[in-house]
């Protein structure tokens, strides 16, 4: 009987039907083509993969990996998850979480009619008013007020002497004090207001007086332990006091307790900490109801951002600052920033925008003291204010009144005539929680030479706050430096130096960016997505000055700058690949060449029509980028934007999860574009159309220009790095390193492919095949030198058929490894294809094996015709 041999084509083709994709392949899983003399693709098993980060699994669903090292040399893998970032040591491979935190307050100014008793103490009768101790506090009159007291100074409610009651309370000079005695009893009307903010004359410095955060009503529930209910449950240890008339027997109040939570909206009370190692809970027997406060939640060096406008002064004390100092009590924060100009009066009298809308216009009045604009520009509302039935957020264009108003127009008419201040009287603060590390030094001289362990000193406690939650990071490293963008949020920076808990605001980088990446040679920080006033501009790119991630505002001196795109509906993603920048929005690929001062940035539009699908479903190998479109594949090379013929195009487009999440987004946002340099591959991770998360692949080889296609779950990648050989995360938080072995992590790998119909015959002859030689590598080099190497056993089967449309004959699956010389089978038919697997009929394959298919060769004969 004459043989012939069956020399399948590389690459998997899906679109064509099984008879027209003759002896090439239709199905894989797991496989690779490697290029081999004649240029066109040999099939084997995919490379292994193992744990890295032996610590076990990140506990939230990663969106981002990044390596780096320091400037010594130590090597290091930042990890972006939906609720944390951590930097995992190369050594160690510990976890160090750097979660940036932060926390929203909405601080009010409520202002009272008060009566004044003249005495020593003096006594303030406030009715149905009560505050608690330390409260600042501001005295207007349409009078005299007794003396000494000012109008205009702040004072605080005293801590004691009188006590305060529900609508009483004593006048101290400084938080803590004892009351203020009077010598007059004053005359006229008196309100007492609590203050947003306070200047001296001569000086930049403001101090804030913020009595919103933290601060919630709550109930008791009686217990051993009593169960304690608010809106949000502060987090472990944090420190907590109670105010009001109604508090239960067994809670003090002003005493300090300590937060123990058990829901999101309950907790215990404990008077001692968690963290020392003893816990003493609080017990009632009666329900309650009072107030919590959450005092001292700020440090100097923390970040505030100002989102309503304060006008003081000949000020308008708006964006971001860093906190200078902070004043410690029980109920309230106060602290000061450096707003960088010279205020002209002392006072405490400060406003926020106030709105004027009339019935049936859109037409609306701003009266912001200080306010900057003219006619046609731009004012910005950072919180979003709802009032007879408009709705104020974003940017405006302004026309000009006087110095107090100016008007905007609204996007409907409001529904009755009224007035109203912004965010509804209460000024809205964002604080980030910069916290260093958990130890301070001991202080020169302080401890004997040597004591302690390296880098050991004094335990310092820091307050928490919620924790930063995305959808999506954006990480890199500016030098030594490690940036980290939340999706259409803040850019944060951390050092390997300092080491510290969180990661900082970038305090001077935009506030709203959809991603960011460093470009070269310049080394500036590149923001799309990104913002001027506050409000995010989707297709505006923001850039800081070369070497300097600090400066931002653009200047003669500088280059940092600003360039926003003419079209598209907003710019998905952006990369710095080997010659130039490139953007994508939409619709279209642009170039950022760096051309220096003073345009810094040139931008050219390459192509249309090949938009990014995901912001990160582009990636490099080698000069060329390669990305995922809405449409199809494409590659930028030396050559301009070129569309890929995609063989498998039907199985991805067509299977791809284009649905939104709970968040809003598609799912096809979280496709993870993967380069392994080491195969000259180019790989994308997508969810199929019943997956929320990354569970299919699609890969291309650069070199036998061959695609395949599987099943692997990988939701981040980075390539070859200074850790070693790619780094992939899957959905369930574990990060594998990939072409280490012969396995997938803890269990053996299934590799499998099947291929279309051969036609064995031309005429209409049936063929029958008695004998099948396989031809298999079946182990590596590195395995051939160890004795104890696993051989694989492959497992093949064969379908016949005769039509295109018939229902196939199995024959198989048939057991060979490297000591099969020869399968007997007993096939007849015109139709052949091979399906072969690491695997059994039951699934199982065994450890440690590898496998490279080459020509199988068959005996065959004309057997009849049909």
């Amino acid at each position: 009987m004459p043989h012939a041999t069956m020399k399948l084509i590389p690459g998997i083709d899906t679109n064509k039907t099984p008879a027209l994709n003759e002896a090439a392949f239709s199905e894989s899983q797991l496989i690779r083509f490697v290029p081999d003399r004649s240029g066109m693709g040999l099939v084997q098993k995919m490379g292994g993969w193992v744990d890295w980060a032996t610590q076990g699994p990140i506990s939230s669903t990663i969106t981002d990996i990044h390596p780096w090292q320091n400037l010594v040399g130590d090597a290091a893998l930042a990890v972006g998850a939906e609720e944390s970032i951590s930097v995992i040591d190369e050594v160690s491979r510990n976890e160090n979480v750097i979660t940036p935190q932060k926390t929203i307050s909405n601080s009010p100014k409520s202002t009272y009619t008060v009566t004044i008793t003249n005495a020593t103490p003096a006594v303030v009768t406030a009715t149905g008013s009560s505050y608690p101790p330390g409260t600042p506090i501001v005295f207007s009159t349409t009078g005299t007020l007794p003396s000494p007291l000012v109008a205009g100074t702040v004072y605080y409610v005293a801590s004691t002497s009188p006590t305060p009651t529900a609508n009483t309370f004593g006048i101290a000079t400084s938080v803590g004090g004892t009351g203020i005695a009077t010598t007059t009893a004053g005359s006229g009307v008196h309100t007492v207001t609590v203050p947003l903010a306070s200047t001296t004359s001569g000086s930049s410095i403001v101090t804030i007086y913020d009595t919103g955060l933290g601060v919630q009503s709550v109930s008791f529930t009686n217990g051993s332990p009593t169960v304690v209910t608010a809106a949000v449950a502060p987090t472990l240890d944090t420190s907590v006091v109670f105010y009001g008339t109604s508090l239960p027997t067994g809670v003090t109040q002003g005493t300090t307790y300590y937060a123990q939570p058990l829901t999101a909206t309950t907790f215990n009370i404990s008077t001692t900490t968690f963290a020392s190692g003893t816990l003493t809970l609080v017990n009632t027997t009666a329900t309650g109801t009072g107030t919590v406060y959450t005092p001292n939640q700020l440090r100097a060096g923390f970040s505030v951002f100002i989102k309503t406008p304060i006008s003081i002064s000949n000020l308008i004390v708006s964006g971001v600052y860093s906190i200078q100092t902070y004043t410690s009590s029980l109920y309230f924060n106060v602290y000061t920033i450096d707003v960088g100009i010279v205020a002209t009066s002392t006072t405490s009298i400060s406003t926020i925008p106030e709105f004027t809308v009339s019935n049936g216009f859109s037409t609306i009045t701003v009266t912001q003291i200080n306010h900057p604009y003219q006619d046609g520009f731009t004012a910005a509302f950072l919180t979003s204010t709802t009032s007879a039935g408009v709705t104020i957020f974003g940017n405006y264009f302004t026309t000009y009144i006087s110095s107090t108003q100016y008007q905007i127009t609204a996007s409907s008419a409001a529904t009755s005539s009224t007035s109203f201040f912004m965010n509804l009287g209460s000024a809205q603060f964002t604080y980030y929680y910069n916290i260093p590390s958990a130890f301070a030094p001991l202080g020169y001289g302080g401890g004997g030479y040597g004591a302690g362990g390296y880098g050991a000193g004094i335990p310092i406690g820091y307050p928490t706050a919620p924790t930063i939650t995305t959808t999506n990071w954006t990480i890199n490293n500016f030098g030594e430096i490690l940036t980290a963008n939340v999706q259409n949020g803040e850019i944060y920076y951390w050092s390997p130096s300092s080491k510290t808990t969180t990661m900082f605001l970038l305090e001077t980088a935009p506030t709203a960016n959809t991603g960011h990446f460093i470009a070269m040679p310049s080394r500036q920080v590149v923001a799309y997505g990104s913002t001027v006033t506050g409000i995010q501009d989707p297709l505006l790119i923001r850039w800081s000055e070369v070497g300097d991630a600090t400066v931002w505002q653009a200047s003669a001196n500088n280059q940092a700058g600003s360039f926003r795109l003419a079209e598209g509906s907003k710019i998905v993603g952006g990369i710095q690949a080997s010659q130039q920048a490139l953007i994508w929005t939409d619709l279209a690929l642009w170039a950022m060449q760096y051309i220096g001062y003073p345009n810094v940035f040139g931008f050219n539009k390459l192509a249309d029509g090949v938009g990014l699908l995901a912001q990160k479903a582009v990636g490099i190998l080698g000069r060329a980028a390669y990305w995922m479109s809405p449409g199809g594949f494409n590659v930028l090379s030396e050559g301009g934007p070129q569309d890929m013929a995609c063989p498998v195009w039907d199985q991805v487009y067509q299977n791809l999860n284009t649905s939104l999440d709970p968040n809003g987004y598609p799912y096809s946002d979280l496709i993870q574009c993967a380069t392994n340099s080491i195969f000259d591959e180019v790989m994308w991770y997508y969810p199929s159309t019943n997956s929320t998360y990354n569970d299919s692949y699609v890969k291309y080889n650069t070199l036998t220009q061959a695609w395949d296609y599987g099943l692997l779950d990988r939701a981040a990648w980075c390539d070859q790095s200074v850790l070693g050989p790619p780094l992939g995360a899957d959905n369930d938080g574990y990060i594998w390193q990939h072409e280490i072995g012969y396995d997938a992590g803890f269990s053996p790998m299934v590799s499998s492919f099947e291929t279309g119909y051969m036609q064995l015959n031309d005429a209409d002859n049936l063929i029958f095949i008695d004998q099948i030689w396989p031809d298999f590598k079946w182990q590596t080099t590195a395995q051939q030198s160890t004795s104890s190497a696993t051989s694989a056993t492959m497992y093949l089967t064969f379908y016949g058929a005769d039509y295109p449309g018939d229902t196939p004959i199995q024959y198989g699956p048939y057991e060979m490894n490297s000591t099969t010389q020869y399968l007997s089978v007993r096939i007849r038919n015109r139709l052949l294809r091979i399906s072969c697997s690491t695997a059994d009929a039951n699934d199982v394959a065994l450890n440690g094996t590898f496998f490279r298919i080459g020509a199988l060769r068959y005996r065959a004969q004309l057997d009849g015709k049909f």
